[in-house]
């Protein structure tokens, strides 16, 4: 665990849209991409991890469903988890997941649900009980990613 005062909180799509960019490429003067198709779907589940104050994480659930070539069918997914450089490392992108799973947990497909994952954070998502699927691809600007889906699991983190 860690050792913050850690509290997470619901977002508008507003404030997840400003906090990608600062997050996760805050390098790119290019925008374009901060803004998901159905970010402000009423369904759409959109936390931020506050730290003393300060904006340190997002994560971004939305209805947004996928079929595998195995014939499974998401009908969740995952977008834009990130955690700041010095908060990495302290299980706040695991309360990310464990607290967006839970908010959709009443319904029926709350636990079909896929993601687009760097491939550096494959352990991260496996603790979950996400697959990975497929090949790996690349995603430019981002780097080499797999997808993974949660496969009507609880998603709680496993210890071992």
């Amino acid at each position: 665990m860690h050792n913050l005062n850690l509290s997470i909180l619901d977002a508008s799509a507003h404030e997840i849209i400003s906090l990608r960019k600062a997050i996760l490429r805050p390098s790119d003067p290019d925008t374009s991409w901060c803004s998901y198709a159905y970010d402000t779907d009423p369904r759409a589940v959109h936390l931020r991890a506050v730290v003393d104050g300060s904006s340190v994480g997002m994560i971004t659930l939305v209805p947004d469903g996928k079929t595998f070539p195995d014939g499974y069918e998401a009908m969740w997914r995952i977008r834009g988890l990130g955690v700041r450089e010095p908060f990495r490392q302290k299980q706040i992108a695991s309360d990310l997941i464990r607290t967006s799973l839970k908010k959709i947990a009443d319904d029926p497909s709350g636990r079909q649900i896929w993601l687009s994952g760097r491939t550096t954070q494959t352990n991260l998502y496996q603790r979950h009980g996400f697959e990975r699927v497929g090949s790996e691809y690349n995603i430019a600007g981002t780097g080499p990613h797999y997808d993974f889906v949660l496969r009507g699991q609880s998603g709680h983190e496993r210890t071992s």
